[in-house]
């Protein structure tokens, strides 16, 4: 990014710059497929998610450890947890509020 240089797509996913590889043309398609997907979890789980990765990356692995244990019990606790659950079991798809 520095040299102003392109990256090969293959390179970048090598690197984990990206996380997967689309034929031409499907990016947009496929962005807005993992927008529905992340749309869909829980609130709850996905900020806590990104929380912890945000601590982890903050101060190493040591501490990764604890963030994610923390991240678990917020989730654990969770009303969008019970939910989940629940919907599981009566074969929906759950109604997270966040909460």
């Amino acid at each position: 990014m520095l040299t102003g240089e392109e990256l090969e797509p293959a390179l970048a996913l090598q690197f984990g710059l990206v996380n997967r590889l689309v034929p031409a043309g499907t990016a947009l398609d496929v962005a807005i497929e993992i927008a529905e997907t992340l749309a869909r979890n829980s609130p709850t789980g996905v900020q806590q998610s990104l929380q912890a990765m945000d601590r982890i990356l903050a101060v190493g692995d040591a501490g990764g450890w604890s963030a994610t244990d923390s991240a678990r019990e917020a989730v654990w606790a969770s009303e969008d947890r019970r939910e989940g659950i629940k919907a599981f079991f009566e074969k929906r798809l759950p109604q997270s509020k966040g909460s």
